[in-house]
Formats: C-alpha cells, structure tokens, sequence
C-alpha cells in the first residue's frame, strides 16, 4: 500500500495532543481574563424629580454628604427651558437643547399631528433624535441599555440621517425597559437595574434609572413642606441601598453614578394666581399647556389683538408676553414647528387660572382643603431663576474624589456619558469642555486596572501559550524515530499552520472596528 503523502498515526495523535494543548491554554486564558477584559465601565444615571440644587443643604442627609466626598458635584446644573419634566430629561438624554429635541414643554401642540400632544411617542418622536441608551444600543460590541422609567425610555426610536448606526427605517428598544409604574417600590426598581448589569447573557453598561420624587410630594404641599423633608430623607435611603447593592455585588470598580434632577420648585399660594381672563378675551385663543407656560394658539385673524391684550395686561401683572420671533435665544425653543406664535410666561412665584385645575384634583386626590394661604409646588419657570437649577452628583472608579465643578449646562451630561463609555456620536449642543475635570486622570487606579498592565498580561500570556504549545510540539517530535520517514521541518510548518488558524500568530488587542 503506497502511504506517500498521508500523515502517520503518531503524527495525527501528535497533532491533536498540540492543538488541545493550545485550545486549553487559551480557555485559561479566557477564563483569567474575560472578565476584566468584560468588566468595561458602567454608567447608571439616575434622576430624582424636581430635587432642587439646595435640598442637599440638610445635613441631615448623610448618603448625599458622603457621596459628596466621595465623588465630584457642583452647587447646581443650568438646566433647559420651560424647566419642566419632559422637557429636561430629555435634554439630559440626547444632548440637545429643547428647539432641537423637540419637546419643548410637557404638553403642547405639533402642527404635524394637528392635535396636542402630552406623553407619548408622538411627542418624542422628532426629526431623527436618538437618546442615548440608543445610541449605547446600536454600538455594538456587547453594548446593552437598560431604561427604569425614564421619560421617554419606553419608546421605540429611529434614524435615517446619521451614518454611524444602522437605524434606517426601523426603530429601536433598549434590551431592557420598564413603563411608568408608580407601584413599583423604589427598592425593587434598583434590584431590577443591578439584575440587568449582572445579566449573564446581555449584562447593560448603560442605566437611566428615574424616581418620582421629590416632585410629586413637592407639587402638593410646597417644596419647604415637612412631608417634602422627609421624602429627602427617603431618597437619602434609597441612594444609601443602591451604593449597598453596587458594593455587595463586587461592582463598585466598575460602576459610575451620576444623579441629577430636572428642575427645582418654587411655592405658591393661590393669591399668586393671575386670572387672564379679567383683562383677555380668552375665547380667541386656545392653549394646549399649563402654567407657567401657556402656549398660546389665537384663533384665525386673531393674533395681533390677543398679543394687544395680553401685552396690555402684562404690564400690570407679573408675567411676560413673548412673539415667536421675540423669544430670547438663551432659552432655545424658537425654532421648532412645535414653537407657539405667542408664549407666556408667569414670574417666578405666579402661576395662571389653571392652576385652579390643578388645585380641584389635588383636593379630591388627596383631601385638601384649598385656602388662599396653602402652600402647592411649581416648576417651569425661566431656567435662569436659582430656585429652578437641578441637583448635580457623581461618583465612581472614574470620577474624582472630594471635587467641586463649576456650573455647566445639563446637555453637557450627553457628552460625559459619551465619554466613559466610549460612544461615537453626532454633533450635540452639550459639550465635554464644561464637566471633564470630574474624571480622573487616565492612570491604573482610575477603571479599576491599567490597560497597559492588561495588554501586558495578554502579551504575557500569548507568549505562554505559544511557547508552550511549541515545548509539547517540540517533545513529541524529540520522541521520533529518525526511520519512520518523516521530515521534521515538514511536521512544524504544519504545526505552525494550526496556530495561524487559531489566530495565534500575532497578538494584538484588535480595534474597536475590529471587533464588530
């Protein structure tokens, strides 16, 4: 039988001893370190609705000061106008400011629709804008969000216009994403999110995690109430839980914690309410928003008689009348589709006769007798006015200890979050320049592990295993017979060929192009 050309079976079996010699050493290798090599930063966001900058002036709230120290924060953040909800968290998401995003109070009216649009995907869905946990999203690379009742988080998006992420024509989820529930405790709501990070099949590295508070109880019995007191309080537990959750879980190298709110609050009484109608005949105008904003529609041939009046009546009452074009710039909401051809706007402290709307559901919702002297909260006032400037803190492996920043812009978190998780995007009106100086230096101790000493080790080990599977080869060949008719050099070029196949012949950290 002619055996030219056909590998003996010593050779076959040599060959198998040193490719699962190899395959072996790489599974330690994996096994050493995937999970550092995995262990990339993660950025949970979380907001605490209408918690006013000065709040933490309690000292009494002891998470917040020991956070403090422990990471970086600043007397307030400049936040967007109308310093509402919707408007502000979304900002916070995309980078934009409201004229660009599109949601330009709570509720409004969008002449695409031609109807008024509150909470919805109609409201979010705006000229191809992509919030964050998308863009997180679609990076690929094992990149997974995950949305705790974020406003706006529970709607799909889309994009056609930015080349970088494949969203054309189809829209978009985050992996993980849970609705507006009130019911759901506070304390489920973080076990939920630490269940998404330590997922074991799409683990996120980007959170947005929202409560309802101090907002909602601010609303009812004004932001310098007892009841408001002790919701601080509460969330002084909650963020004391979430850091316990973080540290138990043997996240706390990995994970970075930035809390910010939306807006401030202001109190009001009801003799701070102006009645329009005593100097404006309100059947010529419709309006889709509430106080302190009205976005004012004059009906048909109507607007420069509702503009006379209403300007008449603003010099003898404390709010203020604005023409679309007459907008001031600072507050970026004048081109938009959905910008009113006529705003108004109360003084810090008033608020409009809706609000006696407002103060009829919160006496049937929570049996309040309503007297000219009870206190209620209010936001949305112009976002120069300090009782509206937002809470801003942060913490991690990342972030500075014990630093004080100046005030900056809340669209100035896009880029941030951008930054740490390392997030190719489209140009936004945030910038990094204003909050760069709360992350720490590039050096060892600021991730958690030096990507030096990483690329080292891989080094290291590469050469490990390739020595090593060249000492089995080497041994096995040693133990040949010089007449079983083989050629030496002919054996290690195959063995050679088996690394090159395995992707051993050069080791590299591959590119983030690379990976995908």
């Amino acid at each position: 039988m002619d055996t030219t050309g056909l590998a003996s079976p010593d050779y076959r079996i040599e060959k198998m001893m040193s490719s699962f010699g190899l395959a072996f050493s790489i599974c330690i290798v994996y096994s050493l370190f995937g999970s550092v090599i995995n262990h990339r930063p993660v950025v949970i966001v979380v907001s605490f609705d209408g918690f006013r900058h000065d709040f933490v002036k309690d000292l009494t709230l002891t998470k917040f000061h020991s956070l403090m120290k422990e990471g970086s924060h600043s007397d307030y953040m400049i936040n967007v106008f109308c310093t509402k909800t919707f408007p502000n968290h979304q900002s916070i998401a995309t980078g934009l400011y409201p004229e660009s995003h599109g949601v330009i109070d709570n509720s409004l009216y969008d002449p695409k629709y031609g109807r008024r649009l509150n909470f919805s995907a109609e409201l979010y869905e705006y000229d191809d804008v992509i919030p964050i946990w998308i863009l997180n999203e679609v990076a690929g690379n094992g990149s997974y969000s995950g949305v705790m009742m974020w406003p706006g988080g529970e709607f799909p998006y889309g994009n056609s216009s930015v080349d970088y992420v494949s969203l054309k024509n189809k829209k978009v989820m985050p992996t993980f994403s849970q609705k507006w529930d009130i019911s759901v405790p506070w304390e489920t709501r973080v076990d939920i999110v630490m269940s998404w990070i330590t997922h074991p099949e799409t683990p996120t590295n980007l959170v947005m995690l929202y409560f309802e508070e101090p907002d909602s109880t601010s609303h009812i019995y004004g932001p310098e109430s007892e009841i408001v007191k002790k919701k601080l309080h509460d969330l002084d537990s909650i963020l004391s839980y979430l850091c316990q959750k973080i540290e138990s879980m043997k996240l706390k190298d990995i994970v970075n914690v930035i809390l910010v709110s939306d807006h401030g609050m202001k109190t009001v009484t009801p003799s701070e309410i102006i009645d329009l109608s005593a100097g404006v005949n309100t059947s010529m105008y419709t309006v889709p928003s509430t106080s302190p904003v009205l976005h004012i529609y004059p009906n048909e041939g109507y607007e420069d008689e509702v503009y006379k009046q209403l300007s008449t009546m603003a010099t003898k009452n404390s709010f203020k009348v604005y023409k679309k074009n007459d907008l001031p710039e600072r507050w970026h909401i004048k081109n938009s589709r959905r910008t009113p051809p006529i705003l108004a706007v109360a003084d810090e402290g008033y608020i409009f006769e809706d609000f006696y709307k407002t103060m009829d559901y919160y006496r049937k919702q929570y049996n309040i007798t309503p007297s000219r002297n009870q206190t209620y909260g209010v936001h949305g006032y112009d976002n120069a006015v300090e009782s509206m400037h937002p809470i801003f803190l942060a913490w991690g492996p990342l972030i500075r200890k014990g630093y004080k920043i100046d005030p900056f812009n809340s669209v100035d978190i896009f880029p941030l979050v951008s930054k740490i998780l390392n997030l190719p995007h489209h140009r936004v009106n945030g910038t990094l320049y204003n909050i760069v100086n709360i992350l720490k230096v590039d050096d060892p101790s600021s991730s958690g592990f030096s990507s030096i000493a990483l690329i080292g080790g891989i080094a290291a080990l590469a050469a490990v295993i390739i020595g090593g599977a060249g000492i089995v080869t080497s041994s096995l060949l040693s133990k040949r017979k010089s007449s079983n008719g083989y050629d030496r050099q002919l054996e290690q070029n195959q063995c050679q060929s088996i690394l090159k196949e395995m992707g051993i012949e050069e080791q590299r950290l591959l590119s983030d192009s690379e990976e995908d």
